[in-house]
């Protein structure tokens, strides 16, 4: 969810579901969501470099949250969204159309990205903002939900598990010689060290994503070319594991189909060393700072 809420007035974005909508809980044994039909359709004229709102339902989002507010009147027709001039948005903006969401490629995955346009090595193929969640309530979330399948963490270590909220999250795994992408933090205005040097409890807490990861092409990539990375050592195991199970729910004619829960595993040395010394029991958390 990459659009910030505003008021009436300036709402030029809406949602709906697909016309076939799923029942996202009674499809919580497949390895990835089922629940991707959400539709995003203008409400109003939308010009070239103009920041694209929707509503989270009124301000009451805001002040249960006790997020203070500073928007134009709900009622002035006057009102126009911020907006870039073409040539400071092409300078500090990524173009989400240069990738694309379709069914993957790749057996058992799903949906996928793809790329849009032909990509250099070293290009940055998409940016996605991520949220900082507590693993272990992840995990607990994960009995009926593929949450945890999306996310960013080390299944061995520590409590920081970190949920990518662009299309990002449909990159889809293969081995290190056929994935075409990697993953590199970013910051658009913020110091990244600065935030990485953070408390993970305080980035948490945040109102809203504090940091970036960007995807780099690690080799050439062509227009409609899946985009894939590698999800490492600990997630291919797993996998692997799952797809026995599979087999022999499938031999034996069992009818308890196996769930796979895993999250994508951290390159080595992409989260700070001190994110792995957090430890949780249940709820009961120790943090080293």
């Amino acid at each position: 969810m990459l659009y910030n809420h505003n008021t009436p007035s300036l709402i030029s974005a809406g949602h709906s579901w697909d016309e076939n909508p799923v029942d996202c809980k009674s499809n919580s044994y497949e390895p990835n969501s089922v629940c991707t039909n959400v539709n995003y359709y203008t409400k109003k004229e939308i010009y070239a470099g103009e920041e694209i709102f929707t509503t989270y339902g009124g301000t009451d989002w805001f002040t249960l949250r006790n997020i203070p507010i500073d928007i134009p009147d709900e009622f002035d027709s006057n009102a126009k969204a911020p907006s870039y001039r073409l040539e400071e948005l092409a300078k500090v903006g990524f173009c989400l159309s240069d990738t694309f969401v379709a069914p993957s490629t790749i057996p058992m995955a799903g949906r996928g990205l793809f790329a849009n346009r032909d990509f250099k090595k070293g290009d940055i193929v998409t940016i996605s903002p991520v949220l900082f969640l507590p693993k272990h309530e992840v995990i607990q979330a994960s009995v009926d939900s593929t949450i945890l399948n999306y996310c960013i963490a080390s299944m061995s270590y520590g409590d920081v598990a970190i949920f990518p909220i662009g299309t990002a999250s449909m990159i889809n795994h293969q081995m290190s010689s056929i994935a075409n992408v990697e993953m590199e933090w970013h910051g658009f205005t913020e110091n990244i060290n600065i935030t990485l040097s953070k408390d993970p409890i305080e980035l948490e807490s945040s109102q809203f994503s504090p940091i970036d990861i960007a995807f780099i092409a690690t080799k050439d990539i062509r227009a409609n070319e899946e985009i894939t990375m590698n999800y490492g050592e600990e997630w291919i195991n797993a996998w692997s594991n799952y797809l026995i199970k599979l087999i022999s729910v499938y031999i034996n004619k069992e009818s308890s189909i196996p769930k796979f829960r895993h999250a994508i595993q951290p390159p080595p040395g992409f989260f700070p060393d001190y994110w792995y010394d957090i430890n949780c029991i249940g709820k009961f958390c120790i943090h080293p700072r």
